[in-house]
């Protein structure tokens, strides 16, 4: 500790003693700018002692004409930027003494201190500054490039930062005008001059010098201008400050923040452009921070309305679905988790959602936010759906396939010897055993048909309308008998699609059947054909009737599964077989008490 204190003191004694023999001007202002301290020689300059001057502003001592020009260069020094300057100082005896500052700065704590020296002329030119004076000020003291140059841009002085930065020396530049102006920049010293010259104090721009090498480089300049003892304008000074390694910084910076722009906008086009839906959820805030516009194309809901309350997004669950929905987004998870769920839309319709979230956690482990992405997964679910129903069609009729031939070998010889025994006997009951064996076969030939509905199949041009005519005139006795009404509404165009004809009856008759039994107590079914904008043609069966329930509609076209009481659901699976081996689609749509709505979609010939 002692040790360091001697150290201290030794370094104060040391700085005394220095602004006490030095020859150069040592001044040290207050952030007032009141005057704190100056040396002995600038005692001995101006011809006052520090008793007699401190506590006093310095511009109380700065020639008239020279206030704001100093005033402009220590505003500099809040910038850390330092020209060297000439203004006036007032001397005791009322006389002037010009001093050339060489060097200023603005300590921590705020206080300024410069360093000038007295200005030299030489006894042939009056109104020119020594150059040896300015040269070694410049020489001995700046940082940066600078040089000072007369009027018509000869070379006065330079200090040796710009012999460095330019690679001329002192010897090859006095005397004349350097070409470190680039051609198309020449105008750029006449322009400086004209400012200066018009009242500027200084001039400041960013341009390009050559060195003499020939190198090009990125500078920043600053122009000043110097005066005779009578304010008259006989040079310029010019500090000048490579920004090569800024540039090339800048450069960098710029390339990052362009590729950082770019990477931002790629990320903006992707999420706005897939059909997922991206959402991130900020804990802290309570409420979703981004999502994705693919939102509004899959809810149909206005996108602000979630941003304002992020609840909003449960009154769009399935209502079955809501209690499984809520315990998966407001329960606290710190592993990413997934659900499939379903929403009803804006306009009403029922899609499926299958939506993954995973926790962001900071650099304490800390969950801070979740993301979620979702998408609509209603086809997948279909497609599923069709896959199972396939499925078991391909069972059940591989099991009928075993049955029939079990059975018929049995049957065809009961029904040969009961043709034999009503020829002799002519037995009365013969004639309806025989045609309860025929039924007995046609219910084989519709389970053999699950197998292999394809087979032996006659392909056709036929029109749809056609074939529906032929089948409601089939079915109209049934209809009267049962009270019920047919309305047709078919298009003017025959519908041509390619298909077998007795096929295609069975799935209508089938179809119609369903709707009339569907009506208890009499009412309308309505059969019509629509054009699709895909190449399709719509055939769609509808009633009044008593309808189905969602979970029933789920499993028609089971096996052995009937909304019917004797029903065995045979009819439906095979008019799913022969529709599906059409290239068609077949979607049934009911509410209880409302009917039931069955579309077919076939591809119309081209």
């Amino acid at each position: 500790m002692n040790n360091l204190s001697m150290n201290t003191k030794e370094v104060e004694l040391t700085a005394k003693w220095f602004a006490t023999v030095t020859n150069d001007l040592l001044i040290l202002l207050n952030q007032e700018g009141q005057i704190e301290y100056i040396n002995p020689s600038f005692e001995r300059a101006i011809q006052y002692s520090l008793p007699e001057i401190k506590n006093q502003n310095y511009l109380t001592f700065v020639h008239e004409q020279d206030r704001e020009h100093t005033i402009e260069h220590l505003e500099l020094l809040k910038k850390d930027q330092f020209i060297p300057f000439i203004n006036r100082y007032k001397r005791k005896d009322g006389t002037y003494y010009r001093l050339h500052w060489i060097m200023a700065a603005i300590s921590g704590s705020g206080y300024i201190q410069g360093v000038a020296r007295p200005i030299e002329y030489s006894n042939n030119h009056g109104k020119v500054l020594s150059t040896r004076t300015w040269y070694n000020s410049f020489y001995g003291y700046s940082g940066e490039a600078a040089h000072m140059f007369d009027l018509e841009g000869r070379v006065i002085a330079a200090n040796t930062a710009f012999e460095k930065l330019f690679g001329w020396t002192a010897e090859e530049m006095v005397g004349k005008k350097l070409e470190i102006l680039p051609p198309d920049r020449q105008y750029e010293f006449d322009q400086a001059k004209e400012e200066v010259l018009n009242g500027s104090r200084i001039v400041n721009f960013q341009t390009l010098r050559v060195k003499k090498d020939g190198t090009m480089i990125p500078v920043s300049v600053t122009y000043s201008k110097v005066c005779d003892d009578g304010g008259e304008i006989v040079a310029l000074s010019a500090i000048i400050k490579d920004l090569t390694e800024l540039v090339n910084t800048q450069k960098i910076v710029e390339q990052q923040s362009e590729f950082m722009a770019e990477q931002e906008k790629l990320l903006q086009n992707i999420s706005d452009n897939i059909n997922e839906i991206v959402c991130l959820y900020d804990i802290q805030m309570g409420k979703y921070v981004y999502i994705s516009p693919s939102y509004e194309r899959v809810w149909g809901f206005d996108l602000q309305e979630v941003y304002k309350d992020a609840n909003v997004i449960f009154d769009t669950v399935y209502e079955e679905d809501i209690h499984q929905a809520r315990a998966f987004f407001l329960t606290p998870h710190h592993s990413a988790k997934e659900l499939e769920y379903r929403i009803v839309t804006n306009s009403g319709e029922v899609k499926w959602i299958r939506t993954k979230v995973t926790p962001i956690k900071d650099n304490d482990g800390t969950i801070v936010r979740y993301l979620s992405i979702s998408e609509d997964v209603s086809e997948l679910k279909e497609s599923e759906l069709l896959i199972k129903k396939s499925d078991k069609l391909g069972v059940v009729g591989q099991l009928a396939a075993g049955i029939v031939h079990e059975i018929r070998n049995p049957l065809t010889a009961v029904k040969g010897f009961l043709q034999l025994l009503n020829q002799e006997t002519e037995t009365k009951y013969a004639d309806i055993i025989l045609t309860e064996l025929e039924r007995i076969e046609f219910i084989m030939n519709e389970f053999l048909m699950l197998a292999k509905p394809h087979e032996e199949m006659k392909m056709e041009e036929k029109s749809v309308i056609d074939v529906l005519k032929e089948v409601i005139t089939f079915m109209g006795p049934e209809a009267i008998l049962n009270q019920v009404e047919i309305i047709t509404e078919f298009t003017d165009e025959p519908l041509m699609v390619i298909c077998e004809q007795k096929q295609l009856k069975q799935v209508f008759i089938n179809l119609i059947k369903n709707a009339i039994e569907a009506i208890p107590s009499g009412g309308q079914v309505f059969v019509r054909t629509m054009v699709k904008s895909n190449g399709f043609v719509c055939i769609e069966v509808e009633d009044n009737g008593v309808g189905i329930s969602n979970e029933k509609i789920e499993r028609l076209g089971e096996p052995f599964y009937s909304s019917k009481e004797k029903g065995t659901g045979l009819g439906l699976m095979v008019s799913f077989k022969i529709i599906e081996n059409h290239k068609g689609t077949f979607q049934i749509s009911s509410e209880e008490g409302n009917g039931t709505t069955v579309q077919i979609l076939l591809p119309l010939v081209k």
